[in-house]
């Protein structure tokens, strides 16, 4: 299920794009700003974003079931997939659009004191919620011993702290070039570039729609931990002393810190069967140590063999 801070980063960002929003569209309909407009339309589409994120973090948290027996991770995922969508279609759409009316019919703007209180509120609550997501970040940095936060930022699985992440830094780029335009607009009364402004953040929410959608896509299509997770993976099993050799280890990442992991596992052909049992916990347990959540599944390739395998002794025979 998705972290804590992945969580309450959500929240955080909704209870703010909701605020934020309602702010932003009052500045733009006493200012007449066409890129302050657009921020409305992109922080009410963040908001109905957060609200499908936490109907995802919801379904990903069903048990398994007949139909779904690995349970709903993956649910998380597709509301993800979704958010890619509104924003590309809504938010990019419109903001693109009232640019373009700005462009072809420039206004001057009024009462600019408003808009540049809603941006500054807009970077004071999209601030805190990108804190919040980085420090998740930073979380499972720290948890995977990881040192780039590009490298983390790839390899993360959880789509609640993506999507936020990505969000968040769009909407405080989408605040500093919509204060840069109007502060430009009326310093030198060139009203069009107001209108440039708003097609340029509509230009880079449909961008970033488009790089959402792409990350996301490969979750859904069930992606693996990274090359170094499986590393460690391969290596805790083949440290257990009557494990000959680990002939293969494949992942899939069924939804945040849910992760499906299979071993094709040589063990020694003197093995009895309950040893063979505890070995096999054994290295479930180093697994689990290195892929909280995972669900491993070893196939002992040396049964299939026909190799000597001692019977248990019963108890007190001779």
């Amino acid at each position: 299920m998705p972290t804590a801070e992945g969580t309450r980063a959500v929240v955080t960002a909704l209870l703010g794009n909701l605020t934020i929003a309602a702010f932003k569209y009052f500045a733009a309909f006493v200012s007449g700003s066409s890129s302050m407009l657009a921020e409305g339309h992109h922080s009410l589409a963040d908001t109905t974003n957060q609200i499908l994120l936490l109907i995802g973090i919801r379904r990903s948290k069903a048990v398994r079931t007949e139909t779904h027996q690995f349970g709903t991770g993956k649910a998380q995922f597709f509301w993800s997939f979704i958010v890619s969508i509104v924003l590309f279609g809504v938010a990019g759409g419109l903001a693109f659009k009232g640019g373009l009316q700005k462009v072809l019919h420039p206004e001057p703007i009024e009462r600019v004191g408003w808009t540049y209180l809603a941006i500054a509120i807009g970077i004071l609550f999209d601030g805190l919620a990108l804190r919040m997501a980085y420090r998740a970040l930073r979380q499972r940095m720290a948890a995977d011993g990881e040192e780039s936060l590009v490298q983390a930022f790839k390899d993360c699985t959880d789509a609640t702290v993506i999507t936020v992440l990505m969000e968040d830094t769009l909407a405080l780029v989408g605040l500093c070039l919509a204060g840069a335009g109007i502060a430009i607009a009326k310093a030198t009364g060139w009203w069009a570039i107001d209108g440039y402004v708003s097609i340029t953040i509509g230009l880079l929410l449909m961008v970033f729609a488009l790089v959402l959608a792409f990350e996301v896509k490969s979750l859904l299509l069930g992606e693996g931990l990274p090359p170094r997770t499986i590393a460690k993976i391969r290596a805790a099993a083949q440290d257990e002393a009557l494990v000959r050799s680990v002939l293969d280890v494949r992942t899939m990442v069924l939804g945040t810190e849910q992760t499906l992991v299979a071993l094709e596992v040589t063990f020694e052909p003197t093995l009895s069967v309950a040893r063979l049992e505890e070995v096999i916990d054994s290295i479930e347990r180093r697994v689990s140590a290195i892929v909280p959540g995972a669900r491993c599944y070893i196939e002992a390739e040396s049964l299939r063999q026909p190799l000597h395998v001692t019977p248990r002794q019963p108890v007190g025979g001779s």
